[in-house]
Formats: C-alpha cells, sequence, structure tokens
C-alpha cells in the first residue's frame, strides 16, 4: 500500500499540483485516495482540484462580484469545452478522457452561485436541493471515473453518499458558516433562533440550533445508508476507497451526536489516528463483497428530482 509520499510520486507531473491540493485540504479524500488503483486515484485527485478550485472562488467574501463573474466564466468555459484557466482546461480534459457528463458540472457551479449572496433556506427540500447542487452532482461525476459495473445504476446511490457528506458538512460548520451570512439549517426546524448567536457567545446553549443540527445529522443518516448500499456497484479497490471515505465522514457526524450538536464551540475534526482506524476498521468489512441493494429509494430525490431531469 502506498503512504503518502508515494501518492505523489506516482501522479504524473501535470497532475502534482492537483495531489498536493488533496493531501493539504481534503485529508479524508486524501487517505481514501491511498486505496484506489493508479488511474482511477489520478483522476479523483484532478476532479477534486476542479471541485475545491470553484469552492474557493464562491468563499471570497471579499469581492463577491469578482467571484460571481469568475464562478460564470468557469461555465461559460465548460459549455465552450475550452479554457485559458489551468483548473478548468485540466478538467475539460479529464472530462473528455473519462466521459464525464457537462450537466452535472454547470449544476454544481449553479449551486455554488447561491452562496454569494446571504443565504437562508426555510424548507428541508430547498436543503436538499442545494446539497444536491454542490455534493451530489459529485457523485455522479465520480461515477465516471471508478469502473462502474452499471454506471446507470450507480448513479443514484453515489449522489445520495455526496449529500450524506454535504449534510455533515453543514452540520459541522453552522458557525462559520453564518460568520458569512450563510445559514443552511432549515428556518422550518430553526423557528426564530438564528444561528449567529452562536458567534455572539460560543458557549451559549440554543436548544433550537442543537436540535435542528440533530435533525440534520439523522437525515445524513437516511442518504449515508443509500450511498453505502450503492458500493456494490463499484470494483472491489474503488468499494474500498469510497467505504472509507464515508465511514469517516460518518464519524463527523457521531462525534457531533456524541457532544450533543454543540459544534460551533470548536470545529470537528477526526483525528488521523481514528480515521486510520475507521479505514481498517471498513477493509476489515469489506471482506465479503456486498448483496445488490434494494431498489434506490425514489423519495431520497423527490426535492430535487426535476434537477435531475434537466441534468440527465
Amino acid at each position: 500500500m502506498n503512504g503518502p509520499a508515494e501518492l505523489v510520486d506516482d501522479l504524473s507531473a501535470d497532475s502534482v499540483d492537483a495531489a498536493a491540493i488533496l493531501q493539504r485540504h481534503g485529508r479524508t479524500f486524501h487517505l481514501a485516495g491511498l486505496f484506489l488503483d493508479k488511474d482511477s486515484r489520478q483522476a479523483a485527485t484532478r476532479l477534486y482540484a476542479f471541485c475545491r478550485h470553484v469552492d474557493d472562488l464562491a468563499d471570497r467574501p471579499d469581492d463577491r462580484l469578482q467571484a460571481r463573474t469568475q464562478l460564470e466564466k468557469v461555465a461559460a468555459d465548460i459549455i465552450a469545452g475550452q479554457s485559458d484557466c489551468p483548473q478548468t482546461a485540466d478538467f475539460l480534459d479529464l472530462s473528455a478522457s473519462m466521459a464525464i457528463p457537462r450537466s452535472p458540472t454547470l449544476a454544481l457551479i449553479d449551486g455554488l452561485l447561491g452562496d454569494l449572496g446571504p443565504v437562508q433556506l426555510f424548507s428541508v427540500d430547498e436543503l436538499l436541493r442545494y446539497a444536491y447542487k454542490v455534493a451530489g452532482t459529485v457523485g455522479e461525476m465520480m461515477t465516471a471515473l471508478l469502473g462502474c459495473n452499471d454506471e446507470k445504476q450507480a448513479l443514484p446511490y453515489a449522489i445520495d453518499l455526496g449529500i450524506a457528506m454535504q449534510l455533515t458538512n453543514i452540520a459541522r460548520d453552522v458557525a462559520e458558516d453564518a460568520s458569512m451570512g450563510r445559514v443552511y439549517l432549515p428556518a422550518s426546524w430553526l423557528g426564530d433562533t438564528r444561528p449567529a448567536r452562536c458567534l455572539e457567545d460560543p458557549e451559549r446553549d440554543d436548544e433550537n440550533i442543537r436540535s435542528a443540527i440533530l435533525q440534520l445529522l439523522g437525515l445524513a443518516e437516511y442518504y449515508y445508508a443509500s450511498g453505502r448500499a450503492g458500493l456494490y456497484f463499484l470494483p472491489a479497490r474503488a468499494r474500498r476507497a469510497i467505504g472509507v471515505a464515508a465511514a469517516v465522514y460518518r464519524e463527523i457526524g457521531r462525534d457531533l451526536q456524541r457532544r450533543q450538536a454543540r459544534g460551533w464551540q470548536h470545529r470537528t475534526v477526526v483525528p488521523s489516528h481514528r480515521r486510520w482506524r475507521l479505514a481498517i476498521r471498513t477493509l476489515l468489512a469489506d471482506i465479503t463483497p456486498p448483496d445488490a441493494p434494494p431498489p434506490h429509494q425514489a423519495e431520497l430525490h423527490r426535492a430535487f428530482s426535476d434537477l435531475r431531469k434537466v441534468n440527465a
């Protein structure tokens, strides 16, 4: 099994920067990538670098107008199929070689454009539509990279795993998001509570916020269950890698639950030794290949089924 140094060494020169980005910013995905075959790891690393690039553009609070212009330029380049931006150009090359569909990429950028103004979601359906755009779409794109034995059947499960991880991110980052004027916890769960109160008093114990975070984590569990069932469609090495990523991300939510959802007091991070323990446990559990999953639950996609029809 390759270690972190070998992961960079066996990538081509053109993608070393992407590998460095993954190692620096995506510890969970870097760990999971160690269990992929070389070609899949290289492709997934390049996809991560592009997603990180557009996400960073959306997180520029200093100049939101410029961020919008840059994101719209990326979308235009994706449609045109060419770009003078190195990150976009590399992604276009990857998309052409791996047959990544264009529509999920555009949906991802559309979701990030929505982050540029103040964000307040009012319903669970709005939350799920957002999570599909910014993370379910990444699951869609990943299915093109991992050698699925039935890509069409794998897609809805891959979307669900992306959504589950995004819901975990939101639960973890309530205070950080509030500092940027973004409230993803549905107003229907919060009542008259403002998450910004967490910033005013980090020791504040707000029952509405804690309850909303716990509801969010409960919702994520349905999507994790579906996403894990879909691992059946992956070849063995990819199944193990994505299984590790899912286990580590899910552990963030379990930590929040153990702390009674007081995630704003300090950022929840799964330390390295626990990430490796979860990885080993996941690998041992993968000795027996999974059974074929039951039919996908259409209800999990009801809130954004119209987006999937557009992006089919």
